[in-house]
């Protein structure tokens, strides 16, 4: 089944570019004979065959046969336990707590410094 899928996208492609060709050659041939006086009516059909062969070229390239299909893998389980979020909150309550105790201690030692500082000038 896959394979004459394949085999129509290949007869649509090479079937698109025969009838763009020939489009192409109605034109060519239009530009060499155009000092014999062939009539530009010629380009109507040649500019009609070019259409025609695209939109068959874009019909071949959208085909599903060559759109490649992932298969459904199903999706695994998810863990709704929250242990990992107790060792987070955990971990984030000691820094927290570390975080309190270090600005405690930067405070002291700037009020130590300022005091020092105020003693120096006093004497």
């Amino acid at each position: 089944m896959l394979l004459l899928s394949v085999v129509k996208v290949i007869l649509k492609t090479l079937l698109g570019l025969l009838v763009c060709a020939s489009g192409f050659l109605l034109v060519f041939f239009y530009l060499i004979k155009i000092d014999d006086g062939w009539t530009p009516l010629l380009l109507i059909p040649a500019i009609l065959l070019i259409i025609l062969g695209a939109y068959i070229l874009i019909k071949a390239g959208k085909s599903d046969v060559t759109v490649v299909k992932k298969p459904d893998i199903p999706l695994a389980a998810k863990d709704v336990s929250n242990a990992g979020l107790e060792a987070v909150f955990n971990k984030n309550s000691q820094l927290s707590s570390e975080w309190a105790n270090t600005v405690e201690k930067r405070d002291k030692l700037k009020l130590l410094e300022i005091s020092s500082a105020a003693e120096a000038q006093e004497e």
